[in-house]
């Protein structure tokens, strides 16, 4: 199991294997986890939930931060592309704050928790040297990990399925 240890998580290979959980794999990563991988992860994980998104501007920004991660694009066009998609992601967070208690919840929370989460796969890297700790402090939505993480309560199999991913992106850290 995953423990807790010199401040840090302390995960063995056999954790790293089994473990459906992305927290301590994250935690374990440290400074590993690339700007480039950790997009990819999170592009990745709203590629899973584009079914919710009915904003093409928000679906756009998920191939936009896939193709700026593997630099076929540059920052400009990053960046534009980011601001286009959380201006209709803030454009469907108002409508949704005012209709909050006259529609069903569940569906509305993940139609708007995936549109953030994929606008947001647009969002400029964090400061450089800064481990995903440390990004999370800086820019939280930048892994997307509080929207990812809403979505994981309307789905038990997320975060085992997003663990099963950062093994598919990291491989395994021991060898």
């Amino acid at each position: 199991t995953s423990r807790w240890r010199w401040w840090r998580w302390h995960v063995t290979e056999a954790d790293w294997l089994s473990c459906s959980n992305p927290k301590p794999m994250l935690l374990f990563l440290g400074g590993r986890a690339t700007d480039r991988k950790m997009r990819l992860l999170a592009c990745a994980g709203c590629r899973r939930v584009l079914d919710f998104v009915t904003d093409g501007r928000i679906r756009d920004a998920v191939e936009i931060a896939e193709r700026f991660a593997d630099g076929l694009i540059g920052d400009e066009e990053r960046e534009t592309a980011y601001r286009i998609a959380f201006d209709a992601y803030e454009a469907e967070w108002k409508a949704f704050e005012e209709t909050y208690f006259k529609e069903e919840w569940d569906s509305r929370h993940s139609r708007i928790c995936a549109s953030g989460a994929a606008a947001e796969c647009a969002a400029p890297n964090p400061p450089a040297g800064k481990s995903p700790v440390e990004v999370r402090d800086f820019n939280e939505s930048y892994w997307n990990s509080h929207l990812l993480a809403q979505l994981a309560e309307c789905n038990p199999k997320w975060a085992a399925w997003q663990a099963e991913t950062l093994r598919e992106l990291f491989g395994n850290p021991f060898r």
